[in-house]
């Protein structure tokens, strides 16, 4: 993608498919550390000046990333050629971290609506606002990153027909979404995010 500053590439893969066979290999990348590295370095070489990994990766509905996550995030950080890394799959918020320099977003959770209402975890979600600069060596960096979380707490998004739908309730209120909001500043700081510099987006306050 060229934006008006830089032009931004996106290297994607998965941890698997549900049992199902792509028609062409082309389709879809399998989680593979070597070829999502390789596949950056192409990226650069047609003049990529960010580059992000997107990792379809980890445990449904934990809060926190798995080995598979952890080593391959690892991996394409370690390479150089990624600006960035996030992920998404597990339904549920996983923490931040910068790990020798990359920001690394192990999970978004869910944007949008549930899948599973009978877990806690699974009405949270976050966006994550990240600001690229571009240093004196023409180099591109993560320069800073903010998150808010999503909690979704009623309808029409949320399944809450009943009260045994949800461990929150028929439609969770004021505090519940609280309750959420701090639990996912919990799990998103649980891996030295607030001290590497990620922060908290609040619109009420000016940086």
């Amino acid at each position: 993608v060229q934006t008006a500053a830089a032009k931004i590439a996106v290297i994607d893969a998965t941890y698997g498919l549900n049992g199902l066979v792509p028609e062409a290999a082309w389709q879809v990348d399998m989680l593979d550390a070597d070829v999502m590295i390789a596949k950056a370095k192409k990226a650069r070489e047609l003049g990529a000046d960010i580059v992000l990994g997107a990792m379809h990766a980890g445990d449904e509905y934990s809060s926190v990333p798995n080995p598979e996550q952890k080593s391959v995030a690892h991996a394409l950080a370690d390479s150089g050629q990624f600006t960035m890394i996030y992920g998404h799959h597990t339904h549920s918020v996983q923490p931040i971290e910068q790990y020798k320099g990359t920001w690394i977003v192990y999970s978004l959770g869910n944007a949008i609506t549930e899948l599973s209402p009978n877990y806690v975890v699974n009405n949270e979600g976050l966006l994550v606002r990240a600001q690229f600069s571009q240093g004196a060596n023409g180099k591109w960096t993560a320069s800073d990153l903010a998150w808010a979380p999503s909690v979704m707490v009623r309808g029409p998004y949320r399944w809450c027909s009943a009260a045994s739908d949800a461990p929150q309730g028929p439609c969770a209120g004021a505090a519940a979404d609280a309750a959420t909001r701090q639990r996912t500043k919990t799990v998103v700081e649980s891996m030295g995010a607030a001290a590497a510099g990620a922060h908290e987006l609040l619109i009420t306050k000016e940086r």
